[in-house]
Order: C-alpha cells, then sequence, then structure tokens
C-alpha cells in the first residue's frame, strides 16, 4: 500500500506549506511509511510477546497491546520535526536510520490492575524486566498522586 500525497494531507488537515516549512521530503516520508510496514508483523509479535509476558504477573488483571497505525506514524513524523529540530538542530530530518529510536510509541502497552496499591509491585516488575522509555500513570480525579510524581512519572488524569 502507498502513501498518496494529496489524499494524506486532506485526511489529516495537514497544509502542505508545513512540510515546505519543516523542509520535510515526501519521498522521505514514503520511504519511513514503507519501511514501517515491512517491520509491523514483527512489531505485532513484539507487542504479543510483551503482553504475553506481563499476563503472567499475578496482580495484572488485564493487558492490551497496540502497534501504532502506519498513517499515524507519518503524522506524528509530521508533528514532531520541529520539536526535534529544536533539540537536534536545525538539520534534523527524521529517517529510516532513526525514526524507531525517535518514537518511542510504535509499540503500546496497557497494564489494568484492579486494586490501586498493586501498581508499585507492577511497575517493579516491568522496571526489572525491560529497559522504560515512557510511562503514564492513568489516575482518576482525586487520586493519590503523590508517589507517582516522587518516582517523576508522567500523569494522565481522567474524571471519574
Amino acid at each position: 500500500m502507498n502513501l498518496i500525497k494529496a489524499d494524506f494531507l486532506k485526511i489529516h488537515h495537514i497544509d502542505e506549506q508545513d512540510l515546505v516549512k519543516n523542509q520535510i521530503d515526501w519521498d522521505t516520508l514514503t520511504e519511513l511509511y514503507l519501511d514501517f510496514n515491512d517491520y509491523k508483523d514483527t512489531y505485532h509479535t513484539q507487542a504479543e510477546f510483551i503482553a504475553s509476558t506481563m499476563r503472567a504477573h499475578h496482580k495484572i488483571h488485564f493487558v492490551k497491546s497496540r502497534v501504532k497505525e502506519s498513517e499515524r506514524l507519518i503524522e506524528k513524523i509530521l508533528r514532531k520535526t520541529s520539536e526535534r529540530r529544536r533539540t537536534h538542530g536545525e538539520d534534523f530530518q527524521f529517517t529510516v536510520d532513526n525514526y524507531k529510536e525517535e518514537i518511542t510509541d510504535l509499540i503500546g502497552i496497557r497494564a489494568i490492575h484492579i486494586f490501586k496499591e498493586d501498581w508499585e509491585d507492577i511497575h517493579s516488575f516491568i522496571a526489572s524486566t525491560w529497559k522504560i522509555i515512557e510511562i503514564t500513570a492513568n489516575v482518576r480525579d482525586g487520586d493519590d498522586t503523590q508517589r507517582f510524581e516522587e518516582l517523576n512519572i508522567k500523569i494522565n488524569s481522567r474524571k471519574s
């Protein structure tokens, strides 16, 4: 499946001037899209392995995994290019060689537990099993977030 520029820009409400402004080459985006699609089955296998490993923990009730959609990857690359140029220098461009390190949510895993107090045991299990790149605590409004803050864990609060 190919990435058609006019269709993509229209569907995702992206102005072509954003590509020009950030010196983003459409052929490069197409190359990234095709490369990601080549690895997608591998990512699904990895996601299922991680989810299966997590399901073995007795305090984890439910695990859901996902692999980023290819078009969402390209959309994110377009969004993140200006940010990366600020942090890595004005010459920065996403490439086949760097996007897998720069985009940290190609695979996403969500673990659900029943009792709030179980999170720290689960967190320790995850931290001792894998290198954590990005972590978010999903909490409800009013929950005690002090321990998450102490551990510098990003907090996503939702209404009850």
